[in-house]
């Protein structure tokens, strides 16, 4: 094989790696979610996690508060917590997290969007303090995990 035949395999085998990488992690995160989904699917949560869980569908990328889904729902910070956990384990801010954490990660990986758009786009109003969430739920910042992927 020539150098140049070489060199156009190797950047061809790299972005379809690449590529194939993008793919399985979108996978990963559907299976995640589904996991997620038969536990509550069994009973359907509560009234309050059934309310709350559309709340938060709608308004994740306006407010990450628990106190603001309460106070628009007519439940209390402590209901919402409580209902969440009995439905998926977890209590009601870790649950808005996990959502906007979510999100975060599927425009990273499929848009070509900067960090800092992504952040506003989510309910950040500073792209340091959406850096400094994802940092803290993942470990690595918006542009390395972009660039796992």
């Amino acid at each position: 094989m020539t150098t140049s035949r070489l060199a156009c395999q190797l950047a061809f085998d790299k972005a379809a790696t690449k590529e194939t990488l993008r793919n399985l992690l979108s996978v990963i995160l559907i299976r995640l979610v589904q996991l997620v989904e038969p536990r509550q699917g069994r009973s359907g949560g509560s009234a309050p996690f059934q309310v709350f869980r559309q709340a938060v569908e709608e308004d994740f990328h306006r407010t990450h508060r628990v106190g603001d889904y309460a106070a628009r729902l007519g439940y209390s910070p402590r209901t919402l917590t409580r209902a969440t956990r009995a439905a998926l384990g977890c209590g009601a801010k870790r649950y808005i997290d996990d959502r906007v954490l979510l999100e975060a990660k599927r425009l990273l990986i499929h848009t070509s969007l900067p960090p800092a758009d992504i952040g506003g786009r989510i309910g950040f109003s500073h792209p340091t303090v959406f850096s400094a969430f994802f940092r803290q739920h993942t470990g690595m910042t918006p542009t390395e995990f972009r660039s796992l992927v």
